[in-house]
Formats: structure tokens, C-alpha cells, sequence
């Protein structure tokens, strides 16, 4: 991987096989529910723009991808539903793994989160 990477493909290129498909796969249901988001880097790690907003963003590390809302108010109101499902957390990222995945439905709903709290609209999905 870059030093710092400018684009999401650039984070992506380094990245050991595993690690890539557990991103690019994150990435792929990310723009599906995001048409139209502006795709960045922020805080160092691939990122969606909504309005000018961060709302979706996601990192790998040794153990675990992460999903970060750009938000510390957003994963503690979904801790319940993380904990049903055994993904951890902390205050600002969601852990998943190939095998522990976030499903779709709870990581819309966070996202629709992030996107009420930033105070844009969330994007209608795409058929």
C-alpha cells in the first residue's frame, strides 16, 4: 500500500489477497447503497461523501475490517443489535470479518444514521 494513499484503489492495491476481497467486497455493498457519494480518502482509509459529509468509511487491520461512520454518536445507539450478532465495536468503528459479516440491513441503518446526523440525504438505493 502507498505511503498515503489519494484513492480508494490506491488503499486497496497493497492489500494481502484476504484482506483486499474482505474490502472489496465492503466496498462493493457501500456504493450500492451510496449511488452517487463521492468516494475519498479520509483519515487515511477509504471514505464516502455525502453533501460534503463523511458518512461510510472502512479500514482493514491484522484481525478484522472495520466500518467507521465518521461518527462517535453512531455505533453505541447499535450496540445491542452488534452484540446479537457478535460483531465488536468500539465508540467509532464496527469489526467484521468474512466469516462475521455486518449485514446489509444494520449497515444501512447506520448509514442512514450518519447521513440524518450530518444532515444529508441518504441516497435511494439502486434497483
Amino acid at each position: 500500500m502507498p505511503d498515503k494513499p489519494t484513492t480508494i484503489d490506491e488503499y486497496l492495491t497493497g492489500l494481502a489477497p484476504d484482506a483486499r476481497s474482505l474490502l472489496d467486497e465492503f466496498r462493493r455493498r457501500v456504493e450500492a447503497m451510496l449511488p452517487g457519494a463521492q468516494p475519498c480518502i479520509s483519515y487515511g482509509m477509504p471514505a464516502y461523501r455525502v453533501g460534503g459529509k463523511a458518512v461510510a468509511g472502512f479500514a482493514v487491520w491484522k484481525a478484522h475490517g472495520s466500518f467507521y461512520p465518521h461518527s462517535g454518536g453512531i455505533v453505541p445507539r447499535f450496540a445491542a443489535d452488534l452484540a446479537a450478532l457478535g460483531l465488536t465495536h468500539t465508540k467509532s468503528a464496527v469489526h467484521f470479518t468474512a466469516q462475521t459479516p455486518l449485514p446489509d440491513d444494520l449497515l444501512h441503518r447506520m448509514i442512514a444514521a450518519r447521513c440524518a446526523e450530518a444532515g444529508v440525504d441518504l441516497p435511494p438505493p439502486l434497483a
